[in-house]
């Protein structure tokens, strides 16, 4: 039997906005009390919709062609020939950088979490979210599809 080539798979990217959150803990240090009012206008908290999500450089096609660009097919699921979805978390923070990245839920096993993983917190920033025309961190969580063709 042909073994399917690692680089044919789809990737589904579908976002849900779970928690928008400025991630600004409260700090002792006194230096540290002295925040801009922009880092002060809204204290740590969610918020059930924020006026712009973030967004990807080049747009959302563009996050689609980067993923399917730099994520590889582990040897160990190719060789067990199984595909699925793993649910990766992550942060868009006020910077735009992409941090807590997390897997929320593997249904693929063989190594697919960890290449889901290692792409998202390699990817260049994102446009962060505005919440009242300041920029917050929104957690979200992207599903990644493994499947052999």
């Amino acid at each position: 039997m042909k073994k399917p080539s690692p680089h044919l798979f789809s990737i589904a990217f579908i976002t849900s906005l779970l928690f928008a959150s400025p991630s600004m803990a409260q700090q002792k240090d006194s230096a540290q009390q002295a925040k801009s009012q922009a880092d002060t206008a809204h204290p740590t908290k969610n918020f059930k919709a924020i006026d712009e999500l973030p967004e990807p450089p080049g747009g959302t096609e563009a996050f689609y062609k980067y993923l399917s660009k730099h994520i590889k097919m582990p040897k160990k699921a190719i060789n067990a020939y199984v595909q699925g979805t793993v649910y990766i978390s992550m942060v868009v923070s006020k910077d735009g950088s992409i941090t807590d990245v997390t897997v929320k839920q593997d249904t693929v096993g063989y190594g697919c979490a960890e290449e889901a993983v290692r792409v998202i917190k390699s990817m260049p920033k994102w446009r962060p979210g505005i919440h009242d025309g300041i920029p917050v961190s929104v957690r979200y969580t992207v599903p990644v599809e493994f499947k052999l063709h």
